[in-house]
């Protein structure tokens, strides 16, 4: 098993050295892409993300996961989460905590250092309720061995709970996670509100364990176990045996790392649940950690190779065709030109297309504000006037405030699905999933000798099919960096929600999907689910004070409370919208600067190569030299892609130890499912 801190900067130093040799031979828009790449690298984090209801125990669980003498996440019969807490790596502890302050009229992130004893006072229902503090963020660095090698664990609020913002902050993170736990406990079988965010989230990650805690207080939990089961095998269409569900006991687990009492451990097993876990985890960490960026550099340095080839061949066997490629490429130059004028048909189209969501979006929204309407008058059917009763009339104004949430997150997703499929149809319709070069070879009709000293690296047939435009790219427009163009959606209103793309920057991940999808789920309901629906509540509770109630009373101000979050819900719908097309626009601009100055640097370089006085002999020596270099650098780039594979070598015992004193953590288990790159914009 390789050493990871030594691949790790094995493969930076690789990345240094391919950005250097790129600028060497010209290619300074390489060069540029590569040096962003390695700065990529080095921030990528691997990310587990504990998700679930309120009070299923799930920050209990990763105290006993990191085994810290105090508590970071909070724990106790009457405290819950309320904000995102990441956890990552530090050389000495540091807690930062991020409010928001309003500053000229302005909501501003804040960020403040408190001590670890200060966290329940922030990120809990009894230290902070309804999060009245505007925390954003808990941002945890802790000198724990077992995140030094880039993983971050992340607490999220429950999904279900009666406070709605709590589900939109957890939902709004999946696209984030590389391994989801998804915890339930033995007190009672999984929910319709769970099992919905389950779906959802398989969506975004594919890697997910099922801990169930709490098998300690129910000498039957094996009955929940097996229903637990076969509801997850049917939410998510997949067989029981691949739903990976572990009961454990994180009290008995915790009294063990007090006590190191060997029947406490053997009763929580944490052992066999760490094992899974860890061996998840080393199973997927090169396909998250490596892989993506050394292919990216790999098709950085390919397109370099091609270049130097192309003029290699085109010097020694037809020269006259070099001055016809530079025509070619100076033709796509002017077709990326033509792009970016007015009035397109690609931006028209575009903006049809956002038109006609804008239109969807405010019929479902109607359409939500009557499923609510209708849901409170059956209500007061069907209590009377007990819904003049506090305790029910919260109740009822729970349910509707769950409604709307619901189908604001289908809404969502239908977004999302739309824009990404509208951004793959305009990528393939301007040919941006083509490699420009290339295509300026291929209109040569030149045909390439294979029996020169230098001839063109072989594509792998899944490469050649993206090259010619038979498969969709795994590019939004191309580029690694459009995540962060993306990431930036309306800024204001990420700021103002605990924006999952912010957090996402904060953590150094700038994987494009990650951040698109985050950017969309912020940006469509940031300021709404974590402000709008805390009104409702306050407007009864405000008409109820110092007098009798009737049904009229609450009628009123509870449908009062669905037309006003119709209403702001639009707004923010409408503005959205606007910004996000702006946003999609820009980032195919961006991309056609990229290419443009791509191929100006291979127009460069075979200029050079034409007007130099060298007899060609010694131009073709050069161009050889250059070859042999490059394609040396490319052999470097696969020995260490396969050094990253043996990652997943079964048969080793995996770098990543639990705190299960020196139980080996072997890699046994079956690979999870591969990670679908349904909306991959890699």
């Amino acid at each position: 098993m390789p050493d990871l801190f030594v691949l790790k900067k094995d493969t930076a130093e690789c990345f240094q050295e391919g950005a250097a040799l790129a600028r060497r031979l010209g290619f300074n828009a390489a060069a540029k892409t590569i040096a962003e790449t390695e700065k990529d690298f080095l921030e990528k984090k691997l990310m587990v993300v504990t998700v679930g209801e309120m009070k299923r125990g799930k920050s209990s669980m990763l105290n006993a996961l990191l085994g810290e003498k105090e508590q970071i996440f909070p724990v106790n019969a009457s405290v819950a989460t309320n904000a995102i807490t990441i956890v990552r790596y530090g050389e000495e502890e540091k807690v930062e905590v991020v409010t928001e302050e309003r500053k000229k009229g302005i909501m501003l992130p804040t960020t403040k250092t408190i001590h670890r004893t200060e966290i329940p006072n922030y990120v809990s229902e009894q230290g902070n309720p309804s999060n009245f503090k505007n925390v954003r963020l808990l941002k945890v660095e802790i000198p724990n061995p077992l995140l030094k090698e880039g993983i971050v664990f992340v607490d999220t609020p429950g999904v279900g709970s009666l406070n709605i913002s709590h589900a939109e902050t957890t939902y709004g993170f999946l696209p984030n996670a590389d391994l989801l736990l998804f915890v339930s406990d033995a007190s009672s079988g999984l929910t319709e509100t769970e099992l919905n965010f389950l779906k959802r989230g398989y969506k975004y990650c594919k890697n997910v364990l099922f801990p169930l805690t709490k098998k300690d207080t129910n000498p039957r939990y094996k009955e929940i176990m097996e229903d637990n089961q076969y509801k997850i095998s049917a939410a998510l269409g997949i067989s029981i045996d691949e739903v990976t569900l572990i009961p454990i006991s994180n009290t008995a687990k915790i009294r063990y790392l007090e006590t190191q009492s060997k029947a406490a451990l053997a009763s929580s097993n944490f052992p066999e649940f760490e094992r899974l876990m860890w061996s998840t985890i080393a199973a997927k960490r090169g396909e998250i950690m490596f892989l993506p960026f050394l292919e990216q550099v790999r098709q950085e340095t390919f397109k370099i190779d091609e270049n130097i080839v192309a003029q290699y061949q085109l010097l020694e066997s037809n020269k006259e065709k070099m001055l016809e490629l530079i025509a070619n490429l100076k033709k796509e130059i002017e077709k990326y030109k033509s792009f970016e004028s007015t009035n397109l048909q690609w931006k028209s189209e575009l903006a049809e297309s956002f038109a006609i969501m804008q239109n969807n979006n405010i019929a479902a929204l109607s359409s939500m504000e009557l499923e609510a309407t209708n849901h409170l008058e059956d209500r007061i059917t069907a209590l009377g006037v007990k819904i003049c009763e506090p305790e029910y009339y919260k109740q009822v104004y729970n349910e509707i405030n769950n409604i709307m949430s619901e189908r604001l997150l289908e809404l969502k997703d239908q977004m999302i699905d739309k824009t990404v499929e509208e951004v793959n149809r305009v990528n393939i319709s301007l040919g941006l999933n083509v490699d420009s070069c290339q295509r300026a070879l291929d209109g040569l009709n030149f045909t390439p000798k294979k029996d020169l000293d230098v001839v063109f690296p072989k594509r792998k047939a899944s490469e050649d099919a993206i090259r010619k435009g038979t498969k969709i790219s795994r590019s939004i427009v191309g580029g690694s960096k459009i995540g962060m163009v993306i990431g930036g959606l309306l800024g204001a209103a990420l700021a103002v929600f605990a924006g999952p793309a912010v957090i996402a920057a904060e953590l150094g991940t700038t994987v494009a999907d990650a951040i698109f999808y985050t950017a969309i789920s912020s940006s469509m309901t940031g300021t709404s689910i974590g402000g709008f629906l805390g009104g409702a509540k306050g407007c009864v509770d405000a008409v109820t004070q110092g007098r009798d109630v009737d049904i009229p009373v609450v009628r009123k101000a509870l449908t009062n409370h669905i037309n006003e979050s119709r209403i702001l819900l639009t707004k923010i719908m409408n503005e959205g919208m606007i910004t996000l097309k702006g946003r999609v626009i820009n980032s195919f601009e961006t991309e056609f600067t990229a290419k443009k100055r791509e191929l100006e640097d291979n127009i460069k370089q075979i200029e050079i190569t034409v007007n130099s006085t060298k007899p060609d002999q010694e131009k073709l020596e050069e161009l050889k030299r250059n070859a042999e270099t490059i394609q040396k650098y490319m052999v470097r780039l696969e020995e260490l892609k396969d050094t990253v594979a043996s990652l997943n070598n079964t048969e080793q015992d995996s770098v990543f130890q639990g705190n299960t004193g020196d139980i080996p953590v072997s890699t046994l288990v079956p690979e999870a499912e591969k990670k679908e790159m349904e909306y991959s914009f890699l």
